[in-house]
């Protein structure tokens, strides 16, 4: 069902039909790290052994291809009596991944172009939607420390 307004030049689109299948090679081609993303349980479950409430075992997302980007840190959070030192980060996954949700946690899992990124792990805070996409790009951000760490 087309959408109404101003029509654009007669047998033209303005975006090819082909237009994300075109792209989506290109995006895959630079994602030069592997990454892991997993959700969190958000109850917890009784565990006869442990004879006590536990939490399971986190639920794999994703595993496979991403590229990482991150900036210095550009903000701070304050945890105790000190300012933590935020960066923004995005992790860009393909399009045809699962949905990925606020708080899911994405652990870096190789990275040539950096090493020290290895073993990271970053928590989601949002995750990009679009009529036509031909990634996924995530803004994630290292988690929040629970103590005050000198």
């Amino acid at each position: 069902m087309p959408l109404g307004g101003r029509p654009g030049l007669a047998r033209t689109r303005v975006i090819p039909a082909e237009w994300e299948t075109h792209h989506r090679p290109v995006s895959e081609d630079g994602m030069q790290a592997e990454c892991r993303i997993e959700r969190p349980a958000t109850s917890p479950v009784w565990d006869d052994v442990a004879g006590r409430d536990v939490f399971p075992a986190p639920a794999l997302v994703y595993e496979g291809m991403c590229r990482f980007h991150g900036t210095a840190p550009s903000s701070s959070a304050p945890v105790a009596d000190k300012d933590m030192p935020r960066g923004q980060y995005t992790v860009t996954i393909p399009t045809d991944s699962d949905e990925i949700l606020k708080n899911d946690v994405v652990r870096l899992t190789a990275c040539d172009g950096d090493p020290a990124a290895v073993g990271k792990t970053l928590q989601v805070m949002g995750a990009t939607r679009s009529a036509k996409t031909w990634e996924r790009t995530l803004t994630v951000q290292m988690p929040q420390p629970t103590t005050n760490q000198a």
